[in-house]
């Protein structure tokens, strides 16, 4: 059964790259949201190819990960909302870049590799809050695109709140129960259970671009 929910989210994050050519002939113009659906199409050959397939510890595909995803979501939502919040955005770009460092100092004991994971990935959470704020403000501000359910950015933004949101309190709690005897797999599977359903509100999103 924990097997199953890898297995889905895995073959959700194939169709999601293989969606994304069907309605794109030019992947890389088909908008700012692509490096994230790629970064996707890779995770998904590294999880199942290196860390299943070949038992591949992933101690540091999980630092590594949270830098590529912020690095992609940063850029769809600079995009989206430029030029406004141009200055903003670089200084939580900075932010970051802080942020990651000392987590890295944490990272290096293999230990606690998982509270650099929630360091991490409580700034990313925070910051897609503040990026969909902006976005909603940026909506009322020019009073138009209103039908969110045509727009594919919508189902993007949603993914993104949504499975974060979902998933920074195991994020959070990771290390302590790792460290207790719990069973960490078990909830573990709420990440691969929630990211089930990130991956095909995104895929859903893809679809819209065809009408985009």
């Amino acid at each position: 059964m924990q097997n199953i929910f890898l297995y889905l989210a895995l073959l959700a994050g194939v169709l999601d790259v293989a969606m994304l050519f069907y309605v794109k002939k030019t992947a890389i113009n088909s908008g700012p949201f692509t490096p994230f659906i790629w970064l996707i199409g890779f995770s998904t050959f590294y999880e199942y190819f290196i860390t299943h397939l070949l038992y591949t510890d992933a101690y540091y595909w999980f630092q590594i990960y949270p830098f590529l995803s912020f690095l992609a979501i940063h850029y769809f939502f600079n995009n989206l909302l430029k030029p406004k919040y141009q200055k903003l955005f670089k200084w939580l770009f900075i932010g970051f870049i802080a942020v990651y460092i000392c987590s890295l100092f944490v990272w290096i004991n293999k230990s606690t590799m998982y509270l650099a994971m929630a360091i991490n990935r409580t700034y990313i959470t925070l910051f897609i809050f503040l990026s969909v704020a902006l976005w909603f403000r940026k909506l009322m501000d020019d009073l138009k695109d209103w039908n969110l359910w045509h727009n594919p950015n919508f189902y993007f933004i949603l993914s993104l709140t949504l499975y974060y949101a979902s998933t920074l309190f195991l994020f959070l709690a990771s290390n302590f129960i790792l460290k207790s005897s719990l069973q960490f797999t078990s909830y573990w599977q709420i990440n691969a259970f929630a990211g089930i359903f990130f991956r095909l509100l995104i895929g859903f999103g893809i679809w819209k671009m065809k009408t985009d």
